[in-house]
């Protein structure tokens, strides 16, 4: 086995640590999570909304009371989503 001099081994430079690659922070999974959410929120929203104006437009006059209180429901709820997105992303520094 061949062992190099102490005077080698000290003129040798010793290569920077490299740091392991991390994922996402938690809170970045919290916002995809909650954007991903949203998404299909609003398009499940689309469809039952579609649904209750065809029902309206057929005379159902009862669906269309109840598509107001649908949309009402739906509007504070999307609302409530886009606030604590909001509120996630400017934690991480993505909004100002």
């Amino acid at each position: 086995m061949i062992v190099p001099l102490l005077s080698v081994l000290r003129s040798t430079s010793i290569p920077d640590v490299i740091e392991p690659a991390r994922g996402p922070s938690l809170n970045e999974q919290e916002i995809e999570k909650l954007e991903t959410r949203l998404s299909f929120f609003r398009l499940g929203s689309v469809i039952v909304l579609g649904f209750q104006l065809v029902q309206a437009l057929r005379g159902d006059y009862g669906a269309i009371v109840f598509w107001l209180i649908i949309l009402g429901v739906l509007i504070i709820s999307d609302r409530s989503m886009v606030n604590k997105l909001k509120k996630l992303k400017s934690q991480n520094g993505d909004l100002p």
